[in-house]
């Protein structure tokens, strides 16, 4: 059966390489599709993801979570480092923090800026982030204003509580970073 044979050589999966092949009989085209290395692939051409991260930040002794605030007796604002997670000459497109589980304790005020150098704020802007489903985000087109760099980037959260670090007993910060990473 000629048809069927057709379809079959639609769909081509060698080992754990697969390829889509496209051909059109008529105009002897043949294209193939398929995924390598977390890139999308086009006739062996290599394509840009688009990637997100998510970490998360938990108060003192929360397990479970990336990063943790530190106990201490006092309200000075702590950073966490993030690392360097934007890989070089990737494009930031988006930043937004969601706090998963509430910042539990006789915390008046939890207040956090996300941005790419210690105590900045250049993705989001200071706001609080004590309640559960507390969600920040960058400010529309704040995070495609950041230039790309020829090194990995960082990203760092600066926490303020409205008191003691001790006091905290609960909570986790969730930080999703969206980026089209560079092949």
């Amino acid at each position: 059966n000629l048809k069927a044979m057709q379809i079959g050589q639609i769909l081509r999966i060698k080992h754990y390489d697969p390829k889509l092949i496209f051909r059109s009989l008529k105009h002897s085209f043949t294209a193939a599709l398929g995924v390598g290395a977390s890139q999308l692939q086009l006739n062996g051409y290599n394509f840009s993801n688009v990637k997100t991260l998510k970490l998360t930040i938990g108060a003192p002794g929360v397990t479970g979570c990336n990063f943790n605030f530190a106990s201490a007796a006092n309200t000075t604002e702590q950073v966490i480092d993030l690392g360097a997670i934007i890989p070089a000459l990737a494009r930031v497109l988006d930043i937004k923090t969601h706090t998963e589980v509430g910042f539990a304790s006789n915390l008046s005020t939890l207040v956090a800026e996300v941005g790419s150098s210690s105590s900045g704020n250049q993705y989001i802007a200071s706001g609080t982030i004590l309640a559960k489903n507390a969600i920040r985000a960058a400010a529309s087109g704040a995070a495609l204003a950041i230039a790309p760099s020829a090194t990995a980037g960082h990203v760092y959260v600066a926490a303020t509580p409205g008191a003691n670090w001790s006091n905290m007993v609960q909570g986790r910060l969730a930080v999703h970073i969206t980026y089209i990473e560079a092949v």
